[in-house]
């Protein structure tokens, strides 16, 4: 129903994330509430690309070039409570609470990432979205389990290494990562 209803709302774009459900959060103690119920978040993935280009693995329609910023590890600033910013291979973490933040809005946690760290951003973030990873970030062990994945039809190649399922992409990075 809800899909129905953004389409027929005109909506061009919809960004659709899987809901964790934390011990300790309210949605935890109701036995209504799915928890990890992966048939039907693939049911619903496939619902809506029915009706809308996937261009990673929770947006759909229109492609929005800000958010493949984040996917081609582009520097970004987030601003508020709980906000992460991305520059120069390193992560900056705000105050995840709002009062902590009024008390110190310029707090930032820091966090460098190492040239491994960033290869694994690379191949994660690439086939978790259309953007893909150039192969000649990954040596010959990798690189022999990513034709091993062509192979097996569940990555594609063209001058980039592209997922064919985003769904499977956490599991098809580790898995090119050994």
């Amino acid at each position: 129903n809800d899909l129905d209803m953004a389409i027929s709302l005109g909506v061009n774009h919809i960004s659709a994330y899987s809901l964790t459900i934390e011990k300790g959060t309210k949605f935890y103690n109701y036995p209504q509430a799915k928890q990890n119920n992966e048939y039907l978040e693939v049911w619903f993935v496939n619902m809506i690309k029915s009706r809308f280009y996937q261009y990673e693995i929770s947006n759909f329609g229109k492609i929005c070039k800000h958010n493949l910023g984040y996917w081609k590890l582009k520097n970004y600033i987030g601003i508020g409570a709980g906000a992460v910013s991305f520059v120069d291979n390193k992560r900056y973490y705000t105050h995840s609470l709002i009062e902590n933040y009024i008390q110190n809005p310029t707090y930032k946690k820091i966090e460098k990432l190492s040239p491994y760290e960033i290869k694994e951003e690379i191949i994660l973030l690439g086939l978790r979205s259309i953007v893909g990873f150039d192969k000649t970030i990954l040596n010959q062990d990798e690189l022999d389990r990513a034709y091993q994945l062509i192979d097996d039809k569940l990555i594609l190649k063209d001058g980039k290494f592209y997922s064919k399922e985003f769904l499977l992409a956490d599991a098809i990075s580790l898995w090119i990562l050994g």
